[in-house]
């Protein structure tokens, strides 16, 4: 089985199987550079999305793209881990109109062992010729999958948060304030808060320090700047400020993140 460095410009994907009857934890990280996808086999996975924990038993397959950040724990689970370069899934993904943000998502029985078996079959393929066909595979069974989730957490969230998170996602978040977050918004200051807080368990202000942070986090690892100019471009001039806030959302020093984005190796586990 291959082992992926995201420096090589050959890299397709790589599958690791990670847990075990111990227990297994990883800290809060953002993918900078890199897709995502956690497939649970065995037992109960808890994972933090959003700055919450939820509880992801068999079956449940999440999607993470560049700018997202997760955690992982659990005892006696086992899942799968798939990772692929970020140019990579979007070519992938383009053509099958996936707008939708990331999403967890409950696979059936059958569909979850047919993407079992894929994900089997693109470890095996690592560095052939139809590696890249295998993968297209997986990922058009995940878009099915995140649509029709979609289609379901459309019914659930207002139409107008939907909108306001859309145009976020397209705002440069160091020049987003609140007071644009309201406008943008079309709802009261009160019902807006309400509404963040119920669906994404957070305060407009910490919605929007999490895409700043988030910012901060690409550019930490897909650039050279130092952490004190990278801090200023993305708003913060209280340099040991920034800090707090970064380890506290990602559980790292922003050195620290660096050097795990530089050496990030996906290497394979067995429990």
């Amino acid at each position: 089985m291959k082992t992926l460095q995201w420096d090589d410009p050959h890299a397709i994907a790589h599958v690791s199987w990670l847990g075990g009857w111990r227990g297994y934890s990883f800290p809060d990280h953002e993918h900078g550079n890199y897709w995502e996808l956690v497939l649970v086999r065995r037992g109960v996975l808890q994972h933090r999305l959003e700055g919450a924990w939820q509880q992801h038993g068999v079956g449940w397959l999440t999607l993470l793209r560049t700018g997202e950040s997760h955690a992982l724990r659990g005892d006696e689970v086992e899942f799968v881990n798939l990772s692929m370069p970020q140019a990579i899934g979007q070519a992938l993904l383009a053509p099958l109109r996936v707008t939708t943000r990331s999403l967890c998502v409950h696979l059936g029985e059958e569909q979850r062992l047919r993407l079992e078996s894929d994900i089997e079959s693109l470890a095996a393929a690592a560095g052939q010729a139809h590696e890249r066909i295998i993968l297209s595979q997986i990922l058009a069974t995940t878009a099915r999958a995140v649509l029709e989730a979609g289609r379901e957490m459309a019914s659930q969230q207002p139409r107008w948060l939907s909108a306001l998170l859309d145009r976020l996602a397209q705002a440069d978040p160091t020049r987003t304030s609140l007071a644009q977050l309201r406008n943008w918004s079309g709802v009261s200051s009160e019902h807006l808060a309400r509404s963040v807080r119920s669906h994404l368990d957070c305060t407009p202000n910490q919605l929007l320090r999490r895409r700043r942070l988030a910012a901060a986090a690409r550019l930490l690892s897909s650039s050279e700047r130092t952490v004190e100019t990278i801090a200023a471009r993305c708003g913060w001039s209280d340099l040991p400020l920034f800090h707090r806030q970064f380890r506290s959302f990602y559980g790292m020093t922003p050195g620290a993140f660096r050097a795990r984005e530089r050496r990030f190796i996906a290497s394979p586990t067995t429990p």
